[in-house]
């Protein structure tokens, strides 16, 4: 599993990625929001906006009370998102994500205990100068 992490003017501020090994796609997106809420809060962001392509994890992490349902992580992202600043949570089409789409793509993957890049890949660049622009 992977993210990207952006300023509010769209600008790069980093990528993350996780092997988690076997699970399920849900899993996968709940571990993404969890350590790009934990990257945004390590870098000092106060109001953060986590976008998903998965309507159920936006919905688990949203409703905040389904924290026994099995998931191990979930009860780790509500504590996060109690904390002082303001997170919100939206659903976006993997088609429409373009950084998401080239990620994919280029198979990113990190190892079991989870990676942090700061530098976009070359391929990102052009992407993230339209979005800004």
């Amino acid at each position: 599993m992977w993210g990207v992490v952006r300023d509010d003017g769209r600008g790069w501020r980093g990528r993350f990625s996780r092997l988690i090994g076997i699970g399920s796609v849900i899993e996968a997106e709940l571990w993404a929001i969890h350590d790009g809420l934990n990257f945004a809060c390590d870098t000092g962001f106060r109001c953060v906006i986590v976008e998903s392509d998965s309507q159920d994890a936006i919905r688990l992490v949203s409703d905040g009370k389904n924290v026994s349902r099995g998931l191990s992580i979930l009860p780790y992202i509500v504590a996060l998102c109690a904390r002082d600043w303001k997170v919100v949570f939206g659903f976006v089409r993997w088609e429409g994500n373009k950084a998401a789409d080239i990620l994919a793509k280029r198979g990113l993957m990190g190892d079991m205990e989870g990676e942090l890049f700061i530098t976009p890949p070359r391929e990102l660049v052009s992407v993230l100068n339209e979005d800004s622009g």
